[in-house]
């Protein structure tokens, strides 16, 4: 039985790791992804804006992705 606490704080110790480390790939990748589809949209469409458009959206969807991954952080830790 030992062993398998033993495993188990392994493993759920390896999980933070991987949250922790997604966070800053998400306020990366977001915020590239919408300005990427602003840009596409935008010259498609004839309006450059939308490229800003997609960078203000990209970064909010990357912070509350952010305060989301923390949150299951804490939950976890509390456990």
């Amino acid at each position: 039985m030992d062993k398998d606490n033993k495993w188990r704080k392994r493993g759920e110790a390896f999980r933070m790791e991987g949250i922790a480390f997604a966070i800053p790939m998400v306020l990366v990748v977001f915020p590239v992804v919408g300005v990427l589809l602003g840009r596409f949209l935008g010259r498609l469409w004839d309006l450059p804006w939308l490229m800003f458009v997609g960078l203000v959206l990209g970064l909010v969807a990357g912070v509350r992705e952010c305060i989301r991954l923390v949150r299951v952080m804490n939950r976890s830790q509390r456990k």
